[in-house]
């Protein structure tokens, strides 16, 4: 086989194997199985058994979504973003959002 077929054979698995690898992380919000899966390495649990969710830290509701309380912690200790959880800091990031335009 000549050398210029062997490189290329190379090269086009090594993409393809790659490929797998290269997988787009998710975003805050969205489904995941381990803290790998999401662009801010959080993923804590949810409603459902399977799939956790993406989060990300916080120090207070300020710092989530609407709909998102500063109200978790992940088992290294870090405080999440949860959705619709009493806090704290208050029963969720919409009534502190209330509360400053007071």
């Amino acid at each position: 086989m000549p050398l210029a077929r062997r490189i290329f054979l190379v090269l086009s698995l090594s993409s393809l194997l790659s490929l797998g690898a290269c997988a787009e992380k998710r975003e805050f919000g969205e489904a995941c199985r381990s803290d790998g899966d999401c662009q801010g390495n959080l993923c804590v649990a949810s409603g459902s058994a399977d799939e956790g969710v993406c989060t990300r830290s916080c120090a207070g509701n300020e710092q989530c979504p609407r709909g998102w309380s500063c109200s978790g912690a992940t088992q290294a200790g870090v405080v999440v973003c949860l959705e619709r959880a009493s806090t704290p800091f208050g029963s969720g990031a919409d009534e502190a959002t209330t509360q400053d335009q007071e």
